[in-house]
């Protein structure tokens, strides 16, 4: 992963000054700060960072304060998932340690994430929540990043009045805090101005926001704010002023080493030269956004983009590659609509789990109340039941309009979860057989008192080794893709044991960072294993992706 200079210096200077150090152990939490609003990648690496740090020091707050970063990166590259089992630890952290703050930060968490979602009742409740427990506390300085995706949550809803109470909220208290919260408030004013048909006023503010940004040396990605002003000219057709912000953006994020941000407005600039008919232009344009975008695994934009290509080329005559571009644009849809399908069904899942929990809570607080009398008790039940009978209906309804395709991505998703966990499983028992390993060869020459300490730690970690952990996971692993393994036994006798195991990796399409992570080893060995596993299965004289040639198996 690369890294803007100014990032590495940051590191090394760190790294210097003593990161690793009990003391010093926040340096990590500070770059993690400073890269939020600049570059993801490297926020989403020191958070890493300080995570693992805080982990050798067993410090809880460190702990939850880094996961809380790296719920923000991913809720940001839309892994909602993974940013909301993040935030559920980050929680648990924050009340084993009762810290009300972060507890409060991880409600913002929460709902920021159901807003993204469009869980917008269950987004509702966990800001207002985090909003009422800041306004109760002696630093409310975070309280400005509430109000302003308070207000954001308002303007997707076409509430543009009070999503403008808020922001005003938030810009009342953003000079006594972060200056970048400052910034995104007045940038989500400036949308604000759009809605309500004021490009110049919104295109003021944002000028503003920019010179506030050099003025200040504030570290904040002002390639968001030009391409706000490339899209506000876009809209009014001026294109000449909508490319100058464009380019300017691009500037910006090449800058920052912003390669989202670099597909993000080079996607804006090639639209522009579209609109003006310079087909060659927009054409180099947008090989450049579909080079960076396949690298970042940017689906949204790689189908767009293919989508224009093969419209330019279409126009230009050249048919050849209009033809190309045009499979690659087909094949991208089928994986964005089965990627937004799956995430509808993680979405729905979501939904319905809080309704569920909403439902708990409500019967427990109608439990609490059973003093009342007999006659209220009986009310509260018959209205506990009959809403959960309309829940489940309204639940059932919405899953009969599920076609049959997005029924088998669901079966798919979930044996996919088995298999994850059964391969879980399989690397923490290996990880536990290696330290058994280790703790055997260290224990000769030690006092015998010392080596009863070692037998028993070794006596438990074998209890919980689970020696079945592969079968558990070829037999869940069968349940998906049946008949595999016999397949792949029939046609290739000759593999070994691992390279069997390697074919179930990348029939589920892991990438080798992911079965190095598994597999506790390098990306280097994975590479080295997939080109042996090549030879074996005849495709070393051949152009044949490996992962699409074991898809078919």
């Amino acid at each position: 992963m690369k890294y803007c200079w100014g990032c590495l210096f940051l590191f090394i200077v760190n790294a210097w000054c003593g990161v690793h150090s009990q003391e010093d152990k926040a340096a990590y939490l500070k770059l993690a700060d400073y890269y939020k609003f600049i570059n993801e990648d490297s926020c989403q690496y020191f958070a890493n960072e300080a995570y693992r740090v805080a982990l050798e020091h067993k410090d809880i707050r460190n702990q939850a304060e880094a996961l809380g970063y790296l719920a923000y990166v991913n809720r940001y590259k839309g892994n909602y998932e993974i940013a909301l089992d993040l935030t559920r630890n980050m929680q648990e952290l924050a009340q084993r340690i009762d810290d009300k703050y972060l507890y409060a930060r991880s409600l913002y968490l929460f709902g920021a994430a159901y807003m993204e979602m469009e869980i917008f009742d269950a987004a509702y409740s966990n800001l207002s929540s985090a909003i009422r427990i800041y306004q109760n506390l002696p630093d409310k300085a975070p309280i400005a990043a509430f109000y302003n995706t308070m207000a954001v949550l308002y303007a997707r809803q076409g509430e543009i009045e009070k999503a403008q109470s808020y922001i005003e909220r938030g810009l009342a208290v953003a000079d006594t805090v972060d200056k970048r919260e400052a910034i995104i408030l007045n940038n989500n004013q400036a949308f604000c101005y759009l809605y309500q048909q004021k490009p110049e006023e919104g295109e003021r503010l944002l000028k503003r926001q920019i010179e506030v940004i050099t003025r200040y040396n504030i570290p904040y990605n002002s390639a968001s704010i030009y391409q706000n002003l490339c899209r506000i000219h876009i809209d009014m057709e001026n294109y000449p002023q909508a490319l100058e912000y464009g380019e300017a953006a691009l500037a910006s994020a090449r800058n920052r080493n912003n390669r989202r941000s670099m597909a993000q407005v080079l996607y804006y600039i090639g639209n522009i030269y579209l609109a003006m008919g310079r087909y060659d232009t927009a054409i180099v344009k947008f090989r450049a956004v579909d080079s960076i975008a396949t690298d970042l695994d940017l689906l949204e934009i790689k189908l767009y983009t293919a989508g224009h290509l093969a419209y330019i080329y279409e126009q230009e005559g050249n048919f050849e590659q209009a033809y190309e571009w045009s499979k690659k644009q087909n094949k991208l849809t089928d994986s964005f609509n089965k990627k937004n399908g799956q995430n509808e069904l993680y979405r729905l899942n979501i939904e319905y789990q809080y309704e569920q929990e909403m439902a708990r809570v409500k019967d427990a607080g109608k439990k609490r109340n059973i003093a009342w009398g007999i006659g209220v008790l009986i009310l509260v039940l018959l209205t506990a039941v009959l809403w959960l009978i309309l829940s489940r209906q309204r639940f059932k309804l919405n899953n009969a309009k599920l076609n049959q395709q997005n029924t088998l991505l669901a079966l798919e998703q979930r044996n996919r979860e088995i298999t994850s966990k059964a391969m879980r499983i399989q690397q923490k028992d290996k990880a536990i057989s290696d330290s058994i390993a280790q703790l055997s060869q260290s224990r000769h020459g030690l006092k015998k008192n010392d080596q009863s300490v070692i037998n028993e730690v070794i006596r438990k970690l074998s209890l919980s080794i689970n020696e079945n952990a592969w079968n558990e996971f070829e037999l869940r692993f069968e349940r998906v893709y049946t008949g595999f393994f016999k397949t792949l036994s029939d046609k290739f006798p000759n593999l070994s044991p691992n390279e069997k195991r390697l074919c179930a990796y990348l029939k589920l399409n892991l990438s080798s960072k992911e079965i190095a992570n598994l597999t506790h080893t390098t990306v280097g060995s994975v590479e080295q294993a997939r080109f042996r596993l090549r030879k074996k299965l005849g495709l070393h004289t051949t152009n044949t992706d490996l992962v699409s040639f074991i898809e078919r198996l």
